[in-house]
């Protein structure tokens, strides 16, 4: 699969034609899963585990192998590769969307699937090409590798997000509507109802009279189910974020501030806010600079009267001198150097340099919603 969210964590991390890899505790921990599952598949106990392990690791390079062909794909395509992440039973790689167009989309979403089933072809020729004197443990993991990468290959088609079949899907709705928001919600609703087939399917077969449906059958797939359904799910509050970002803007988002020497009474500096129709008080120092900002839900929560006696800056909230951005900021930019400022309020000012007001990060969470 291909996605451009990033995601941290511990685990195995290395490099792979200048790619960063990582692999999760709860991938390592899947390397061991899918060995014991494969076991039986090879003999069973002792005799079997060698066979399982050596499956097991291959399997991984195979999914290795998939997203790689996403990263060299997006990277050609020049669309910057952040990082692979294997974990259990699949993968991931985050690129740059910036520049993508549907036809691109569409060949970084194929190119995994593509790669899965040449890595099936490769193990079927290796089976083919196996003489008599191939130990039969060597077929019979050429063999599962066979048989699971077409697996892999067909899953990751299935035309629903999070899956590479949800990658075209999104590629061919944007193609027609022009739209890539529009595109992503059309992949990620589609894989929504597939996430419910996979679920249900199951579930509704094994209660038939007669099925042969077993217990891991309908586990694995509800738990695949549950994986399309939160990744749907992810991939549209995430588009629907991306599809806002534009419309924020520094001095709309802004609330008016009035300054106040760190001295001045909380209930003084609370009345000239509310003649001025401010929406937050912007503590000064000695030499007339910025220093802080009244938390305003401590000022608020303040008894009346105290707030004669209780100055400003034993409320005030520290205002980094880089936690600074211009009122004319908008979109992309303005998120960027929100990131940059790393603090929980930001002064606005304005184009000559005065101070136009207070940016709370919490009030632009609140307009992405």
């Amino acid at each position: 699969m291909s996605t451009a969210h990033a995601e941290g964590g511990s685990g195995l991390r290395f490099g792979v034609f200048g790619m960063s890899v990582r692999i999760p505790l709860s991938g390592l921990l899947g390397i061991g899963l899918i060995a014991w599952l494969w076991t039986p598949s090879f003999g069973g106990g002792a005799a079997g585990v060698p066979s399982a392990i050596a499956f097991a690791l291959l399997l991984y390079v195979s999914i290795l192998a998939h997203e790689l062909a996403h990263g060299f794909t997006a990277r050609a395509l020049g669309n910057k590769v952040h990082g692979i992440t294997l974990w259990i039973f699949g993968g991931f790689t985050v690129y740059e969307r910036e520049g993508l167009t549907p036809a691109r989309e569409a060949m970084i979403a194929a190119s995994g699937p593509l790669t899965t089933f040449a890595v099936a072809a490769l193990a079927k020729f290796g089976e083919d090409a196996a003489g008599p004197g191939t130990p039969a443990e060597v077929v019979l993991v050429l063999q599962a590798l066979v048989w699971t990468n077409v697996l892999l290959g067909i899953l990751n088609l299935l035309p629903g997000l999070p899956l590479d079949g949800g990658g075209i899907v999104r590629a061919a709705a944007w193609a027609m509507t022009g739209s890539q928001h529009r595109g992503t919600v059309v992949a990620a609703w589609a894989g929504r109802v597939l996430a419910i087939l996979v679920v249900g399917l199951p579930l509704v077969l094994a209660a038939l009279p007669g099925s042969q449906l077993d217990l891991v059958t309908v586990v694995v797939a509800a738990v695949f189910g549950i994986f399309m359904w939160t990744g749907a799910t992810a991939a549209l509050r995430q588009s629907t974020l991306e599809a806002r970002i534009p419309a924020l803007q520094a001095a709309t988002l802004a609330r008016r501030a009035v300054p106040a020497a760190a001295s001045e009474s909380l209930a003084l500096a609370r009345q000239r806010m509310s003649d001025a129709q401010a929406g937050a008080i912007v503590v000064m120092d000695e030499v007339g600079r910025p220093s802080g900002v009244v938390n305003e839900a401590a000022a608020a929560a303040t008894p009346p009267e105290r707030r004669p006696w209780i100055p400003v800056g034993s409320l005030s909230t520290p205002l980094p001198a880089t936690a600074s951005v211009g009122s004319s900021l908008a979109g992309h930019d303005l998120i960027e150097a929100l990131q940059r400022a790393n603090a929980p309020v930001v002064l606005v000012r304005d184009a000559v340099g005065a101070i136009y007001g207070v940016l709370f990060i919490d009030d632009v969470e609140r307009a992405l919603g």
